[in-house]
């Protein structure tokens, strides 16, 4: 009865999975790029094909008269965002991997709810945060908050 039981729950997280991983890597450039995301892009790219590291921040953000190094966000999301741009140079590509990045934390998360509440609840909650239009929309992007999200599920997941 365990292993039917443990089959359930894969099938479960792997219904999440598809609807998530589809959602959020069909059509890329739905949306236009911003700043940010431009930023993060140049200086992934820099890390991946010219070896540029950088140590304190990935961003530098202009007010009106010069440039300013802000330190308000961590280098990680520029080392996440260089490893397909080892492969590929095409924004779009980069916008697929980081819905697959988003994807991979909704089953992550997923499987984080079903151990404490169990299958139902973790299907449900796990096919909710799938289908979000909001989080649809806001995970084709490459910005930090999106980037953050695949690493607060691992280390929730690990907990």
């Amino acid at each position: 009865m365990a292993g039917k039981s443990r089959r359930w729950d894969i099938v479960a997280i792997g219904l999440v999975a598809v609807v998530a991983i589809f959602l959020r890597t069909y059509r890329p450039g739905i949306w236009n790029a911003n700043w940010d995301e431009l930023n993060i892009m140049f200086w992934a790219q820099r890390i991946a094909r010219y070896g540029d590291w950088i140590w304190v921040s990935n961003n530098w953000v202009g007010w009106g008269v010069g440039w300013n190094p802000i330190t308000r966000h961590s280098a990680v999301s520029n080392y996440t965002v260089a490893l397909p741009y080892l492969f590929t140079g095409n924004p779009l590509v980069i916008r697929a991997y980081v819905g697959l990045l988003g994807a991979l934390s909704i089953i992550l998360t997923t499987d984080a709810v079903r151990r404490p509440a169990g299958r139902w609840p973790a299907l449900v909650a796990g096919m909710m945060f799938a289908v979000s239009i909001a989080t649809n929309e806001a995970t084709r992007r490459v910005i930090n908050s999106n980037l953050a999200l695949f690493w607060i599920g691992l280390w929730v997941w690990t907990a």
